[in-house]
């Protein structure tokens, strides 16, 4: 990850939807989650789950299978506030530098509370968001997250986990975040499977 950003402190949150209407997908969003985590520095790397209330989680080793450990308790049920992991990292006191790049990516449906409401939770809460992205684990969705990007004027993706099969293309997958096209009404879709899509150079 160091080699490949060069000098560009990257951070990423990962925020987890284990409420009620997760219920059918949660199974998924934790196999996918344990797959992308694995591609992560675990110190620039802050995960919470929610419901209605928030659970700071932290991994015991940078490992697969401490990964799906840490998840393994997760359940669907409850209802669903976003912002409520948010204010768990901030009381944990999860702090990204002012110089520092911030990911904010959210596994789950995105129903929930109104994008404006979790864009001012960031905002109370210090961080200052760079790009946003959503990982969908559920045929059913709202749309928190993409009103929350818009709120703030930062880009939206949306990913897939097999986009982070590979740890060596994590970094390219959040450059991609960051360079996508500021939020709108209407997200633009494609650009993080046009980067992908970009054959990595190899040694002749």
């Amino acid at each position: 990850m160091a080699d490949a950003t060069g000098a560009l402190d990257l951070r990423v949150i990962f925020l987890i939807d284990k409420s009620g209407s997760m219920q059918s997908a949660i199974d998924a969003a934790k196999e996918a989650l344990a797959k992308i985590l694995a591609g992560f520095a675990a110190d620039k790397v802050y995960i919470a789950a929610f419901d209605t209330m928030g659970h700071v989680l932290k991994p015991k080793a940078p490992t697969r299978l401490a990964v799906q450990h840490m998840l393994a308790p997760l359940r669907g049920e409850g209802g669903t506030i976003h912002g409520a992991a948010v204010q768990a990292l901030h009381r944990a006191g999860v702090r990204v530098p002012a110089t520092a790049k911030l990911i904010v990516i959210v596994v789950g449906d995105e129903a929930g509370e109104t994008g404006e409401t979790l864009a001012t939770t960031f905002r109370h809460a210090g961080y200052r968001v760079d790009a946003m992205a959503l990982l969908l684990c559920s045929a059913y969705r709202g749309s928190t997250v993409r009103d929350c990007a818009t709120a703030l004027g930062v880009p939206y993706s949306e990913v897939t986990a097999v986009q982070f099969d590979d740890p060596y293309h994590v970094p390219r997958i959040l450059g991609a975040l960051l360079e996508a096209p500021i939020s709108t009404i209407a997200p633009a879709p494609g650009l993080v499977e046009k980067v992908m899509a970009t054959k990595l150079l190899e040694v002749s």
